[in-house]
């Protein structure tokens, strides 16, 4: 048996025990702790733009490398999400046209190893994650590129992607 197979690792990833906050790359999935919930791995700010935001505003959104999803809201309520929009479409129309009608959303209170599961094998790696009541944007489940991990700043409150 491999030392792979034996190390733990924590809702972003990084080894158990190692001293050390650097990602580490496990050969599958991450080891989840069995108690942990979407609260604990997710994103609690991800970036949002207005829900009145225009198809120019989403496509330079979308255009940064690490902006995989442009999460449109009208204060704390969901509006919608998009992860592309078509060429043709004119810069000043509203982007809210071009909102995916189910994105892939999760509730606050499941398990973390659901969100992971559900996340890497949706198409953008990405669960908006809503209030009890269904509207309300509480924040994001992302997982890293190579699907190993929860993205970086998962689990703490305050800690904004830039």
């Amino acid at each position: 048996m491999s030392n792979e197979t034996n190390r733990t690792y924590d809702s972003r990833g990084s080894e158990r025990g190692s001293g050390r906050h650097t990602p580490a790359l496990p050969l599958e999935a991450p080891v989840i702790d069995p108690g942990a919930r979407v609260s604990d791995v997710m994103l609690w700010e991800p970036k949002t733009l207005p829900a009145t935001a225009t198809v120019e505003e989403v496509r330079g959104f979308l255009a940064c490398e690490h902006s995989v999803m442009a999460l449109l809201t009208d204060g704390p309520a969901f509006r919608g999400a998009i992860t592309e929009i078509p060429e043709t479409a004119a810069a000043d129309a509203p982007a809210l046209a071009f909102a995916d009608p189910t994105p892939a959303a999760i509730a606050l209170t499941e398990s973390a190893t659901s969100a992971f599961s559900l996340a890497a094998a949706s198409l953008h790696r990405r669960l908006i994650v809503l209030d009890r009541d269904g509207s309300t944007l509480v924040g994001l489940v992302c997982v890293s590129t190579d699907g190993r991990r929860f993205c970086k700043h998962a689990g703490r409150r305050g800690a904004r992607r830039s």
